[in-house]
């Protein structure tokens, strides 16, 4: 499972749907049944600010976008699966009491790149 905190949890029928804080919603299949539950990872999404970017990318198969939280992630629109995810920056010129200061967003932590 992705490295973040709980939203919503939902159990019904022996499977649990948990929907993280990092805009990511997963499955856990048996859980009731199984030791080691089977894990879907449904969706991955933006989680944080506003997106600022989308582009359409291979006659429009693909969809890729960028947000306030310094992410990049390229959609298949045909599987409707993410592909591909990625930082815009790692912010590690940037000084840590200046962050909140420079961003381009009221609501992203990350300064502006």
């Amino acid at each position: 499972m992705s490295s973040s905190f709980p939203r919503s949890i939902d159990l019904f029928n022996g499977n649990l749907l948990v929907g993280l804080r990092n805009g990511s919603i997963c499955e856990f299949k048996k859980v009731l049944e199984e030791e080691k539950p089977v894990e879907n990872n449904i969706m991955q999404s933006h989680h944080e600010g506003e997106v600022w970017g989308l582009a359409l990318v291979d006659d429009g198969k693909k969809v890729l976008t960028c947000a306030d939280d310094n992410k990049f992630l390229l959609f298949n629109t045909e599987t409707r699966k993410m592909e591909r995810a990625g930082k815009v920056s790692d912010h590690k010129s940037a000084k840590s009491d200046k962050l909140k200061q420079v961003t381009a967003s009221s609501m992203s932590v990350y300064p502006a790149n």
